[in-house]
Order: structure tokens, then sequence, then C-alpha cells
């Protein structure tokens, strides 16, 4: 019977070890931030990437953020937004995150609007309008 060199078995293992690490790496991007200050930019993005945006917003006022038209088809909304009061105080403002995904390569315009559904004809009290190039 032929034993196998040490160095051998040293090698291999420290190959398989390699590329086991390797294959547990994440790669995607890190997640795009943005804020109200943001609306008006181009973002580029990857496709995967996350885009969160972080919005003031106080419901008690009655005013909430939503899609102004359509989500464009580049991106998917993940989830619902999460509200984050900034205190226990009643009538308290805080924030509100949204996120997204780019799912398709391409460009579109993300438009999110604040304002109070039961009044549909008055104008919004913020809007947010950005610009997407997902690669």
């Amino acid at each position: 019977m032929k034993r196998i060199p040490s160095a051998l078995i040293v090698l291999v293992v420290v190959a398989l070890g390699v590329s086991i690490v390797a294959g547990c790496t994440n790669t995607s991007p890190a997640p795009l931030k943005l804020t109200e200050a943001d609306s008006g930019s181009t973002q580029d993005m990857a496709v995967g990437q996350e885009l969160q945006i972080t919005l003031d917003a106080n419901p008690t006022t009655g005013y909430r953020w939503s899609v102004d038209g359509r989500v464009p088809d580049q991106l998917e909304q993940v989830g619902a937004p999460k509200y984050t009061a900034s205190s226990k105080a009643i009538g308290a403002g805080g924030s509100e995150v949204w996120m997204f995904k780019g799912k398709a390569s391409g460009e579109g315009v993300l438009d999110l609007k604040y304002w109070r559904t039961f009044e549909p004809t008055a104008s919004p009290a913020a809007n947010l309008s950005v610009a997407v190039k997902i690669k």
C-alpha cells in the first residue's frame, strides 16, 4: 500500500478550507441609505442591492408617506415601511424607513409623497423623488 505524503494532505486540507471560506463570503454591496435631503438626486445601484430611505414622519397628524404613482420596474419594495417614534410623548414624531431592492438593470424614478389620504386633492406636505440607475 502506498502512503500519501503528509505535505499533500496538508495542502488538500488548506485548499478545501480556503474554498469553503470563499464560498461563504457575502459579496453583495452595502445598502444605499438615503434621506429626504437626497431628493432630486440620481443614485447608482447594483441588481440585488438594497435601498433604504429614512424619512421624518408623524402619523398622529394624519400624514403618511406613500408611493406616488408606482414603484419603477427596476425596483421592488421589501416589506412594509417601519415607523419608529422619537420619544414616548403623545403626538411625538419619528421616522419611517422604506426598503427597496434592485431587481433588474435599467433606469427609473421613485416618487414618494407625504400626504393625508383623506385630503386627496390637497398638495402633499413633502415629496421625495430619486432617479435610480441599476446595473
